[in-house]
């Protein structure tokens, strides 16, 4: 909701909280996701009124998710999204990650961008990672590598709002954080040279 014509609304959250164990961040439409999102809140009420021990987890939501896009897309009426859906998954107890556009074609790996940042910040994040070693990175970590790609962004593309959230999916606990703004240094632009 914060990019080129939509710039106006910057209070548009991008991470939803499905349950304790599940977060679907998304690009794309936000008529399209709250669709998507009304249908995904509805499918996790179900589960809690059935209360019989079994829980939606991030599998299910992948592969719900990878059949609604790919039929909509069937229809030639997409819904005009890129999903990422991240969570634990107690069953394999492992992190799972993985990304559904509105072909419905996905994929799953243990980073990823989309739109520009993936193409801008993809290698950057992967060199943070690889720095962090083979664990896996602990939130404040994490959060100091998001932090610093969104600024590369932020620099390189200035159409876009500096507000971020970030959400972290560990067992048994999701939690999506409030919005903050970018700290950024404008100072260092006097120093480019050869662009005018």
């Amino acid at each position: 909701g914060a990019y080129g014509g939509l710039h106006r609304f910057r209070d548009i959250r991008r991470v939803v909280r499905l349950n304790e164990n599940v977060i679907v961040t998304y690009t794309g439409d936000t008529a399209d996701f709250q669709h998507l999102q009304d249908m995904l809140e509805g499918m996790q009420r179900e589960y809690d009124m059935i209360d019989d021990g079994s829980k939606l987890g991030p599998i299910e939501v992948y592969n719900v998710l990878e059949r609604i896009m790919y039929n909509r897309r069937s229809k030639n009426n997409p819904y005009w999204n890129t999903l990422v859906i991240s969570g634990y998954d107690v069953n394999a107890d492992e992190p799972f990650l993985g990304q559904i556009d509105s072909q419905g074609t996905s994929f799953q790996a243990t980073l990823i961008g989309t739109g520009f940042g993936g193409f801008l910040v993809g290698p950057l994040m992967e060199r943070q990672l690889e720095a962090v070693g083979d664990e896996l990175p602990n939130r404040a970590q994490a959060e100091e590598i998001m932090q610093r790609s969104l600024k590369v962004l932020y620099y390189r593309d200035k159409s876009t709002y500096n507000n971020w959230s970030i959400g972290f999916a560990e067992k048994n606990s999701s939690v999506v954080n409030e919005p903050k703004k970018l700290e950024t240094n404008w100072r260092i632009a006097d120093q480019i040279q050869g662009y005018g």
